[in-house]
């Protein structure tokens, strides 16, 4: 079963409104006129966390959303552990759950680097950086990446002494160019 944060959070703000709202409309002029000044604790709860609940929905769902890197596949350039904020209206936006394009901004370039989840296990996150656009034929060999038959340009490095240096102590950091674009390797 996949946790999907989208949806707690859509739950948590339309039940936290749906009370401070029914309350307001329905119960609160009552209590009122009884002279009852106390709101219930649920209703003062749900009042409370109801903005805060809408907030954070809104940041992460439209504007930006933290991801852990799972693996070292991206170094140098991103560490297995590293927190990165990922620009959610960079190419649009979408609707929360539902995952339906609402507005269309822009599309992605070859070396932007993506978050995605697997197709077949959405629970699995993927970080990568795109290589190819659609309709491109995209060909790996043991020593390169061809784009539409083309390679793409590496400049080789010095040996890496990044983070993790101890792990792989005969990699080489090269520059990749994809488009107009260059990356560390």
């Amino acid at each position: 079963m996949v946790f999907d944060f989208s949806f707690v959070l859509v739950a948590l703000a339309a039940l936290t409104g749906a009370v401070w709202g029914l309350d307001t409309w329905l119960f609160a002029a009552r209590r009122r006129e009884r002279g009852t000044a106390r709101d219930p604790v649920l209703v003062d709860y749900a009042r409370s966390f109801f903005p805060v609940i809408v907030i954070v929905l809104v940041l992460r769902s439209f504007l930006y959303e933290p991801f852990r890197i799972p693996s070292d596949s991206m170094m140098p350039t991103l560490i297995q552990g590293d927190f990165i904020f990922v620009n959610k209206w960079r190419y649009g936006l979408r609707l929360p759950v539902l995952n339906t394009r609402i507005l269309e901004i822009g599309e992605p370039q070859r070396g932007d680097v993506v978050v995605f989840r697997k197709p077949t296990e959405p629970s699995i996150v993927f970080i990568k950086r795109l290589v190819g656009l659609p309709g491109d034929v995209i060909s790996v060999t043991a020593s390169e990446v061809l784009v539409n038959g083309t390679p793409s340009q590496i400049a080789p490095g010095e040996l890496y002494s990044g983070p993790k240096s101890e792990q792989y102590p005969f990699s080489r950091v090269g520059e990749e160019r994809l488009g107009e674009a260059a990356h560390a390797i």
